[in-house]
């Protein structure tokens, strides 16, 4: 394969729509095994989501992690592409165009499930704070949107449709 411009705008967005089919579908899974161990293993589950701490810590191992090595593993796959990715006929690459790397897609993925990461904490600071969450949860939520705008506003504007992430990273999503 290679790679020659940058991705066109509606091309992304379908391979982001397409591969958020296989994550709400692994989500789906996850929360009905979730809803199965509240069910038969309360303690067990009070363990997990009793604390706001602890909460976060087993959404991310159980959510963002998972769906982040996905990307992380299929980007630096020999074809540098999601599932989505590959059905709209695009891979991620590096700089010059190189296969990405196992550092560039972790940076790359981090920043774009961070998001993610702040609603969750944010989410789980409302749910614990018993009437009185104060100003933090807001912070959290307000900061996870102002990324994501961010992120599409970044390939909405830019010429070579990059995103917040490509850019942090040193990515680049082409045709192949």
């Amino acid at each position: 394969m290679t790679s020659s411009e940058a991705a066109p705008l509606a091309r992304r967005a379908a391979a982001v729509g397409l591969d958020y089919l296989l994550v709400a579908g692994y989500v789906a899974v996850a929360v009905l095994a979730g809803v199965a161990i509240l069910a038969l293993a309360p303690d067990f589950s009070h363990d997990l989501f009793g604390q706001p701490l602890s909460a976060e810590a087993t959404g991310f191992l159980a959510l963002t992690l998972p769906v982040t090595l996905y990307f992380v593993l299929s980007e630096t796959s020999v074809t540098g592409a999601t599932w989505g990715k590959r059905w709209m006929r695009l891979r991620v690459v590096g700089p010059g165009g190189q296969r990405l790397s196992l550092a560039r897609s972790l940076v790359r993925s981090s920043w774009k499930f961070a998001p993610w990461e702040l609603a969750h904490a944010g989410i789980w600071q409302i749910r614990f704070a018993q009437g009185n969450a104060g100003m933090l949860p807001i912070g959290l939520l307000s900061a996870s949107w102002i990324l994501v705008i961010a992120d599409v506003a970044c390939v909405v504007v830019r010429r070579d449709r990059r995103a917040l992430h490509d850019l942090v990273s040193g990515c680049t999503v082409v045709t192949v």
